[in-house]
């Protein structure tokens, strides 16, 4: 089995255009989800076998890849119906995000890779029904905080 390489695929004349593509059956697209979570989420947040697990079966979320001019620069995961879940905080139908991450930001910045996920997201929560978005921000990861902040609220 060949292992696809983050930032690989070849452009093509319809891949010039941001697009967003879902994970779950394509397997190529699950090996991709798999090499940038052991690169993006793994070092943050530890052992990822169970998200990816879920993500494979796509049966509680969708998980998204952004895709500019050929390139993957983000994943969005992202659950797939509303639930009350998050009632007590006043959230009652909401999905929640479960990740949200740009691929190499070091070299994007300021790109609106991350306002473009954002959006996605909303656009999710609408087309499912869901009147509240749920995101959980570990209060040592400032930058990411700061960035919904600025960007959702």
């Amino acid at each position: 089995m060949q292992l696809i390489q983050p930032n690989s695929r070849p452009s093509s004349p319809e891949e010039k255009r941001d697009r967003f593509e879902i994970v779950s059956g394509n397997l190529e697209l699950v090996e991709l989800t798999k090499v940038l979570f052991d690169k993006m989420i793994k070092p943050l947040y530890g052992d990822q076998t169970t998200a990816i697990e879920r993500i494979e079966k796509g049966e509680d979320r969708t998980t998204k890849i952004l895709f500019q001019g050929g390139t993957e620069v983000g994943i969005l995961v992202i659950k797939s119906k509303p639930n009350s879940e998050f009632v007590e905080d006043g959230a009652d139908k909401a999905v929640e995000i479960k990740t949200l991450f740009v691929i190499d930001p070091e070299n994007r910045p300021r790109a609106g890779t991350g306002t473009k996920l954002i959006k996605e997201a909303i656009e999710h929560a609408k087309s499912v029904g869901a009147d509240n978005i749920a995101v959980n921000c570990i209060s040592n990861k400032n930058r990411k905080f700061s960035f919904l902040s600025e960007t959702w609220f």
